[in-house]
């Protein structure tokens, strides 16, 4: 079925920051070159009437200035790593004899330890940030790549590291007054303006001797520029800021549960086929057994992100009609 929805930014948005990470990464540009192709995609993108929000165009335009800030800040100031990486590696993964999964890995390096080889797997995010459970489902693909590296090399999983880069963020780690180190991640648009007291608590213990007058400027422009490049250095030093790196977790009850779980989806879709195929039941009737019913969770995917509006999608048609709503 043709989709008939092809207005959502999500999509285009992030395969734009995969393609401009992987010139980069390759020496077909230069760093500072990133925010330049940045900005000409940003042009691209804005000739067609693509949106973050479908249903609210404030919100909408709220959601585009702080998504375009975040990538702009990463662009501007990402560096790529001093170690050799591989981008969008080709990796098959052999989940039974009869079935077989292909992917591209966006990127992957790998280090010696005490253990011997370590594989790091990394994917860029640029959604936003989650942990727990969320994050856990998210890394599904990740483990599928792990499980491709496994069978390709022979390494033991707990040298095989998952990982998502979110683009959006900062890992902020931040000294306190008692030499303490804390760590958050922020979005990138306005971390300055959040760590500001702390800063402005550091600006206060300088060795600089600076007034008041001098500290509430310095910092306004700091806030302003979302910069601590213009701090003193033994202010700037009590941060270090680094791309938000989040490792995910997991073991081979992981694999085996991920495992068991592809398989028996793929074995429903099966039994329901045949079901189909052999009831005599109408389209519609016929249809409703490979329905996944919509809720009010799934539903912002359905009306942002998704290719086919409640025209050609039974289920969020009928979710619609039930909450009295309509997709035009």
């Amino acid at each position: 079925m043709t989709p008939d929805r092809l207005d959502s930014i999500y999509s285009p948005m992030g395969t734009a920051a995969h393609e401009i990470i992987d010139m980069y990464y390759a020496g077909n540009i230069h760093q500072e070159e990133m925010i330049t192709k940045y900005k000409e995609k940003l042009y691209e993108l804005s000739l067609f009437d693509y949106k973050f929000d479908r249903t609210n165009e404030a919100k909408n335009k709220a959601i585009s200035d702080k998504y375009e800030k975040n990538l702009f800040h990463f662009f501007k100031n990402h560096k790529k790593p001093n170690f050799k990486t591989a981008l969008e590696e080709f990796i098959l993964i052999k989940l039974s004899p009869k079935v077989y999964f292909q992917g591209y890995i966006d990127c992957i390096h790998t280090s010696i330890s005490e253990k011997g080889r370590e594989v790091f797997i990394t994917d860029f995010k640029t959604s936003s940030l989650c942990r727990g459970e969320a994050l856990n489902k998210m890394a599904g693909q990740l483990l599928l790549y792990a499980m491709g590296i496994h069978q390709k090399t022979g390494i033991p999983y707990e040298r095989i590291h998952i990982q998502f880069n979110f683009l959006k963020y900062l890992k902020c780690s931040m000294q306190r007054l008692n030499s303490k180190m804390t760590t958050t991640n922020l979005e990138r648009r306005d971390y300055v303006e959040r760590m500001s007291n702390l800063i402005k608590m550091w600006l206060k213990n300088s060795s600089e001797n600076i007034d008041d007058f001098q500290l509430n400027l310095l910092l306004e422009k700091a806030i302003k520029e979302n910069s601590l490049d213009i701090l003193p250095e033994n202010v700037k030093n009590k941060f270090i800021l680094d791309d938000c790196v989040i490792e995910v977790p997991y073991n081979e009850n992981s694999i085996k549960e991920l495992t068991e779980n592809i398989t028996k989806t793929i074995s429903d879709i099966e039994n329901k086929t045949s079901e189909y195929e052999l009831s005599n039941c109408d389209d519609e009737k016929g249809n409703e057994l490979f329905w996944n019913d919509i809720t009010d969770k799934s539903s912002f995917f359905m009306a942002n992100l998704s290719e086919y509006s409640a025209k050609l999608h039974k289920p969020y048609r009928k979710y619609l009609e039930q909450k009295g709503f309509n997709d035009e």
